[in-house]
């Protein structure tokens, strides 16, 4: 699997961590790097890779999710009552 994040992190930019990660997975879906059903790294890989804290690690997807820009199936699937 490629990677999901299209540019490099730079968490000494004073930026928080999670608003770069967003924009570059934002950036990545744009660029068609990123498409429908493609998996998404998981918060321990996220975490390794991007030498970030496991917080923002946790958070980051759920953000994503909530901006629409991420599809969580698992989620899903139980708010409409399935397994």
């Amino acid at each position: 699997m490629g990677s999901a994040i299209a540019f490099p992190i730079d968490l000494e930019l004073g930026l928080p961590g999670t608003e770069q990660i967003s924009f570059a997975v934002k950036k990545a879906v744009v660029a068609g790097q990123l498409r429908t059903g493609d998996s998404f790294r998981s918060f321990r890989v996220l975490r390794q890779e991007l030498k970030i804290n496991p917080n923002t690690a946790r958070r980051l997807p759920a953000l994503l999710v909530s901006e629409d820009v991420l599809f969580h199936e698992t989620c899903q699937r139980q708010r409409r009552g399935g397994t």
